[in-house]
Protein backbone atom coordinates (compact mmCIF):
# COMPACT_ATOMS: atom_id res chain seq x y z
CA UNK A 1 0.00 0.00 0.00
CA UNK A 2 1.72 3.18 -0.73
CA UNK A 3 0.17 6.49 0.46
CA UNK A 4 1.03 10.00 -0.72
CA UNK A 5 2.02 13.46 0.41
CA UNK A 6 -0.98 15.10 0.34
CA UNK A 7 -3.14 12.13 1.67
CA UNK A 8 -0.99 11.93 4.43
CA UNK A 9 -1.50 16.32 4.61
CA UNK A 10 -5.34 15.75 4.10
CA UNK A 11 -6.55 13.33 6.64
CA UNK A 12 -5.46 13.18 10.43
CA UNK A 13 -4.06 10.30 11.83
CA UNK A 14 -7.13 8.27 12.83
CA UNK A 15 -8.65 8.74 9.03
CA UNK A 16 -5.34 7.78 7.38
CA UNK A 17 -5.76 4.25 9.34
CA UNK A 18 -8.88 3.87 8.26
CA UNK A 19 -8.06 4.43 4.94
CA UNK A 20 -4.87 1.81 5.22
CA UNK A 21 -7.45 -0.08 6.70
CA UNK A 22 -9.66 -0.30 3.99
CA UNK A 23 -6.83 -0.90 1.85
CA UNK A 24 -5.41 -3.63 3.81
CA UNK A 25 -9.00 -5.29 3.58
CA UNK A 26 -9.11 -5.12 0.09
CA UNK A 27 -5.71 -7.58 0.28
CA UNK A 28 -7.13 -9.43 3.30
CA UNK A 29 -10.10 -10.59 1.01
CA UNK A 30 -8.00 -10.98 -2.79
CA UNK A 31 -10.72 -8.28 -4.33
CA UNK A 32 -7.24 -7.67 -6.68
CA UNK A 33 -7.43 -11.30 -7.75
CA UNK A 34 -11.15 -11.63 -7.95
CA UNK A 35 -11.30 -8.57 -10.77
CA UNK A 36 -8.64 -10.18 -12.66
CA UNK A 37 -10.71 -13.29 -12.77
CA UNK A 38 -13.70 -11.10 -13.92
CA UNK A 39 -11.32 -9.05 -16.43
CA UNK A 40 -10.07 -12.09 -18.23
CA UNK A 41 -14.13 -13.40 -18.71
CA UNK A 42 -14.69 -10.60 -20.01
CA UNK A 43 -11.99 -10.55 -22.42
CA UNK A 44 -12.45 -14.34 -23.69
CA UNK A 45 -16.18 -13.08 -24.34
CA UNK A 46 -15.08 -10.20 -25.66
CA UNK A 47 -12.38 -12.04 -27.91
CA UNK A 48 -15.15 -14.69 -29.07
CA UNK A 49 -17.42 -11.77 -29.86
CA UNK A 50 -15.23 -10.21 -31.93
CA UNK A 51 -13.88 -13.52 -33.76
CA UNK A 52 -17.91 -13.96 -34.94
CA UNK A 53 -17.99 -10.33 -36.13
CA UNK A 54 -15.09 -9.93 -38.28
CA UNK A 55 -15.98 -13.41 -39.53
CA UNK A 56 -19.44 -12.38 -40.48
CA UNK A 57 -18.05 -8.96 -41.80
CA UNK A 58 -16.01 -11.06 -43.77
CA UNK A 59 -18.47 -13.01 -45.34
CA UNK A 60 -20.68 -10.45 -45.81
CA UNK A 61 -17.99 -8.51 -47.58
CA UNK A 62 -16.81 -11.14 -49.89
CA UNK A 63 -20.76 -12.31 -50.45
CA UNK A 64 -20.78 -15.62 -49.14
CA UNK A 65 -19.38 -19.14 -49.52
CA UNK A 66 -20.32 -20.88 -52.84
CA UNK A 67 -23.43 -22.21 -53.73
CA UNK A 68 -26.66 -21.66 -52.73
CA UNK A 69 -28.41 -18.80 -51.74
CA UNK A 70 -30.66 -20.36 -49.10
CA UNK A 71 -27.89 -22.28 -47.30
CA UNK A 72 -25.75 -18.83 -47.18
CA UNK A 73 -28.82 -17.21 -45.76
CA UNK A 74 -29.24 -19.45 -42.91
CA UNK A 75 -25.83 -19.72 -42.12
CA UNK A 76 -25.66 -15.87 -41.77
CA UNK A 77 -28.51 -15.41 -39.65
CA UNK A 78 -27.13 -18.55 -37.46
CA UNK A 79 -23.76 -16.35 -37.17
CA UNK A 80 -25.90 -12.83 -36.68
CA UNK A 81 -27.52 -14.76 -33.93
CA UNK A 82 -24.70 -15.70 -32.27
CA UNK A 83 -22.82 -12.86 -32.70
CA UNK A 84 -25.91 -11.07 -30.76
CA UNK A 85 -25.26 -13.64 -28.06
CA UNK A 86 -21.54 -12.72 -27.63
CA UNK A 87 -21.94 -9.32 -27.46
CA UNK A 88 -25.15 -9.78 -25.05
CA UNK A 89 -22.64 -12.29 -23.06
CA UNK A 90 -20.11 -9.21 -22.93
CA UNK A 91 -22.06 -6.56 -21.53
CA UNK A 92 -23.06 -8.49 -19.11
CA UNK A 93 -19.88 -10.03 -17.75
CA UNK A 94 -18.64 -6.22 -18.17
CA UNK A 95 -21.20 -5.25 -16.25
CA UNK A 96 -21.11 -7.39 -13.74
CA UNK A 97 -17.40 -6.94 -13.53
CA UNK A 98 -18.18 -3.15 -12.31
CA UNK A 99 -21.18 -4.32 -9.79
CA UNK A 100 -18.40 -6.69 -8.00
CA UNK A 101 -16.10 -3.40 -7.92
CA UNK A 102 -18.90 -1.85 -6.58
CA UNK A 103 -19.58 -4.19 -3.88
CA UNK A 104 -16.54 -4.88 -2.95
CA UNK A 105 -15.84 -1.13 -1.79
CA UNK A 106 -18.67 -1.96 0.67
CA UNK A 107 -16.72 -4.80 1.88
CA UNK A 108 -13.56 -3.06 2.39
CA UNK A 109 -15.33 -0.21 4.49
CA UNK A 110 -16.76 -2.88 6.84
CA UNK A 111 -13.47 -4.74 7.11
CA UNK A 112 -11.85 -1.11 7.94
CA UNK A 113 -14.13 -0.74 10.72
CA UNK A 114 -13.46 -4.33 11.94
CA UNK A 115 -10.05 -3.29 11.73
CA UNK A 116 -10.31 -0.11 13.55
CA UNK A 117 -12.86 -0.29 15.58
CA UNK A 118 -13.15 3.55 14.31
CA UNK A 119 -16.47 4.18 12.21
CA UNK A 120 -16.60 7.70 12.69
CA UNK A 121 -13.07 7.96 11.89
CA UNK A 122 -13.70 5.90 8.21
CA UNK A 123 -16.41 8.42 7.52
CA UNK A 124 -14.57 11.25 8.13
CA UNK A 125 -11.74 9.68 5.71
CA UNK A 126 -14.63 9.17 3.26
CA UNK A 127 -16.06 13.10 3.34
CA UNK A 128 -12.12 14.52 2.85
CA UNK A 129 -11.57 12.62 0.42
CA UNK A 130 -14.75 13.35 -1.92
CA UNK A 131 -14.52 16.54 -1.15
CA UNK A 132 -11.13 16.49 -2.92
CA UNK A 133 -11.52 14.59 -5.41
CA UNK A 134 -10.72 16.56 -8.66
CA UNK A 135 -6.95 17.12 -9.89
CA UNK A 136 -7.22 20.53 -11.34
CA UNK A 137 -4.44 19.62 -14.07
CA UNK A 138 -5.71 16.17 -14.58
CA UNK A 139 -6.57 14.44 -18.15
CA UNK A 140 -10.06 12.30 -18.14
CA UNK A 141 -7.70 9.38 -17.89
CA UNK A 142 -6.23 10.37 -14.16
CA UNK A 143 -9.76 11.63 -13.42
CA UNK A 144 -11.63 8.80 -13.89
CA UNK A 145 -9.01 7.03 -11.46
CA UNK A 146 -10.57 9.24 -8.63
CA UNK A 147 -12.74 7.68 -6.35
CA UNK A 148 -15.73 9.78 -7.22
CA UNK A 149 -15.44 10.31 -10.90
CA UNK A 150 -17.55 12.37 -12.88
CA UNK A 151 -18.34 10.44 -15.42
CA UNK A 152 -21.60 8.73 -14.84
CA UNK A 153 -24.63 7.25 -17.04
CA UNK A 154 -26.67 5.81 -14.30
CA UNK A 155 -24.04 4.56 -12.31
CA UNK A 156 -23.22 1.22 -14.20
CA UNK A 157 -20.02 2.27 -15.27
CA UNK A 158 -18.93 3.31 -11.46
CA UNK A 159 -16.31 1.19 -10.16
CA UNK A 160 -17.29 3.05 -6.88
CA UNK A 161 -20.74 3.30 -5.40
CA UNK A 162 -21.35 7.07 -4.71
CA UNK A 163 -20.22 8.26 -1.58
CA UNK A 164 -23.39 9.12 0.39
CA UNK A 165 -24.48 5.47 -0.30
CA UNK A 166 -21.19 4.13 1.52
CA UNK A 167 -21.64 7.17 4.40
CA UNK A 168 -25.19 5.61 5.01
CA UNK A 169 -24.39 1.93 4.67
CA UNK A 170 -21.10 2.80 7.81
CA UNK A 171 -24.05 4.64 9.82
CA UNK A 172 -27.06 2.44 9.37
CA UNK A 173 -24.66 -0.54 10.34
CA UNK A 174 -22.80 0.74 13.18
CA UNK A 175 -26.30 2.85 14.31
CA UNK A 176 -24.66 6.37 14.40
CA UNK A 177 -24.78 9.79 12.43
CA UNK A 178 -22.97 10.43 9.68
CA UNK A 179 -19.88 13.06 10.87
CA UNK A 180 -19.85 16.63 9.64
CA UNK A 181 -16.32 17.66 9.54
CA UNK A 182 -14.80 21.00 10.76
CA UNK A 183 -13.74 24.31 8.68
CA UNK A 184 -10.19 23.72 8.02
CA UNK A 185 -7.99 27.11 8.10
CA UNK A 186 -5.24 26.09 5.81
CA UNK A 187 -5.44 25.46 2.04
CA UNK A 188 -6.33 22.11 0.54
CA UNK A 189 -3.23 19.78 0.41
CA UNK A 190 -4.25 18.60 -3.26
CA UNK A 191 -4.31 21.92 -4.87
CA UNK A 192 -0.71 22.68 -4.72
Amino acid sequence: ITVTRGLMEALQDDELEAVLAHELTHIINRDVRLLIISIIFTGMIGFAAQLVWSSLRYRLWTGGGRGGGKRDARILILIMLIALILWLGYMATMFTRLALSRRREYLADAGAVELTKNPDAMMRALLRISANDHIAEATDDVSMMCTANSHRFLGVFLTHPPIEERLKAIADTMNIPIPTLEAEKDKNPWDR
